[in-house]
């Protein structure tokens, strides 16, 4: 994707939730494997790799629930109040330029709930939203199931590792979880939408960091000079600090857009180099990432540390300061 954004992304986004609850939706097919509107299952979402075609999970709904058509109503009516059919509108226009007029584009998302297109609500807890970070081979859940174009729509798996297993622990180990098989983030995040949920987010990362600095190590932060994050003298060491929201991208990419930043601070033409440069994250790094910054202080001699936010703090790695 070039613009950090496909529609069906709407289906993980924890920011849209209502009563705690994110709204997503599927193909419209019969469940007659249902036993009530209430009942609760596993949903599992996956994508085509656009060049090799093979099939990835992508999401999970570990708790997943249909919503009752009487439910609706209601829910449009949070989303347009808080503009986010507005929003989503924006997002189509912007990725597809000449295929969508304004009027088309909200008619398009207004659909999806409970408009004529055949899509289908399901709902969520927030906590139990899932996000894969690793490339997980859609046959891996399948208990021997091929596939087909049975899977473009709604198909239950009656056998198989997700037929018995309850925990999100007991998910993963059936999914044969792989931390070393990253998924590749290529894209962006150019959607005018994108970036004002991005620019909030890092505007209160950077604020929380400054109060940190200022309260636990009476350090001066200088924000946003000459394009860096922060900048500040810790214990008579300089320090480059570029901030970064995971927002869309999985803390690897992150880091990858940390570094070409940092690097030009550092080596370009005019720039005074730091002796310490810090990327700090709003979310927790894997174990793969902290073995890569590793890697990129054993081996290329970068002084390099990984922060990220916990609660009013922040950790770091390795230990900083």
């Amino acid at each position: 994707m070039d613009n950090g954004f496909g529609h069906e992304e709407w289906n993980f986004c924890r920011d849209d939730a209502i009563d705690g609850f994110v709204y997503g939706y599927v193909y419209r097919t019969r469940i007659r494997q249902l036993k009530s509107q209430d009942e609760i299952f596993r949903l599992v979402f996956f994508t085509i790799d656009p060049v090799t075609k093979e099939r990835f999970v992508c999401g999970i709904y570990n708790k997943a629930q249909i919503v009752a058509h009487t439910d609706y109503a209601r829910i449009r009516a949070s989303y347009r109040a808080r503009g986010i059919f507005d929003r989503r509108a924006s997002e189509l226009l912007h990725i597809a330029p000449g295929r969508y007029t304004r009027r088309t584009a909200s008619q398009k998302v207004r659909n999806s709930f409970g408009g004529p297109d055949p899509v289908r609500l399901v709902r969520c807890p927030v906590g139990q939203v899932e996000i894969p970070r690793a490339r997980i081979p859609l046959g891996n859940i399948m208990g021997g199931l091929t596939e087909n174009h049975r899977f473009k729509s709604f198909t239950y798996l009656h056998a198989g590792p997700l037929a018995k297993i309850k925990t999100r622990r007991q998910v993963r180990k059936a999914l044969k979880f792989n931390s070393r098989e990253q998924s590749e983030e290529s894209y962006t995040r150019s959607s005018a939408a994108a970036q004002r949920v991005i620019i909030p987010r890092h505007r209160k990362l950077s604020n929380g960091f400054c109060r940190w600095l200022h309260t636990y190590h009476q350090a001066r932060a200088i924000t946003e000079r000459s394009f860096v994050d922060v900048r500040f003298v810790i214990h008579g060491r300089d320090v480059l600090a570029e901030l970064k929201i995971c927002h869309g991208i999985s803390p690897r990419k992150a880091i990858r857009e940390s570094l070409g930043q940092l690097m030009e601070y550092n080596y370009y033409r005019g720039r005074v180099s730091a002796q310490e440069w810090l990327v700090v994250l709003d979310e927790r790094p894997t174990e793969n990432d902290r073995h890569f910054v590793s890697a990129l202080r054993d081996q290329r001699g970068l002084p390099l540390f990984l922060g990220w936010r916990i609660g009013a703090g922040f950790k770091f790695f390795p230990s900083w300061p």
